[in-house]
């Protein structure tokens, strides 16, 4: 299935956010949006989040993936985990713009990303799912100074 690339341009808070939406020519009702964090910007390491991007709107998924305030080419100051919420929200809402036949999303993010977009999940009824990589599991980022940033969960074996 085609997919067009298309850049766009938002604010949060007064400042300019940068994001790369996916569009298949015919979107499903639920997108994906990727929340990104840390050293990472809207192209991932080794180019994985346009790979995975492209990969799901070729499935007919719609996917935004966007710089938040102060990372790549957004503007403003840095952000931490927890001051992620109001990027997620623009984000969100430029995104539904864009797509007006989506219906609801999932939130994809790696690392302190993922709790940042677990956070948000909670606060928003459109998002009808997660996807969590590699997970930070302190509550907040002060709590995390001095302790190790992942962990890795593996089933019980009886």
């Amino acid at each position: 299935m085609f997919a067009e690339q298309r850049a766009l341009q938002f604010t949060c808070q007064g400042h300019s956010l940068i994001g790369i939406l996916d569009l298949p020519e015919r979107a499903l009702a639920r997108g994906v949006l990727v929340v990104t964090s840390g050293p990472q910007y809207r192209i991932g390491h080794h180019r994985h989040f346009t790979l995975l991007a492209r990969v799901l709107a070729g499935r007919g998924i719609p996917v935004l993936r966007f710089d938040h305030r102060g990372m790549g080419d957004s503007e403003g100051e840095a952000r931490t985990l927890d001051a992620l919420g109001d990027d997620i929200h623009a984000a969100t809402r430029a995104f539904f713009a864009q797509v007006p036949e989506m219906r609801e999303l999932v939130l994809w993010g790696l690392g302190d990303a993922a709790m940042a977009a677990l956070r948000y999940a909670q606060a928003d009824g459109r998002v009808a799912g997660v996807v969590l990589l590699n997970p930070w599991v302190a509550p907040n980022q002060a709590e995390s100074e001095g302790r190790p940033g992942f962990v890795f969960f593996a089933p019980k074996r009886s």
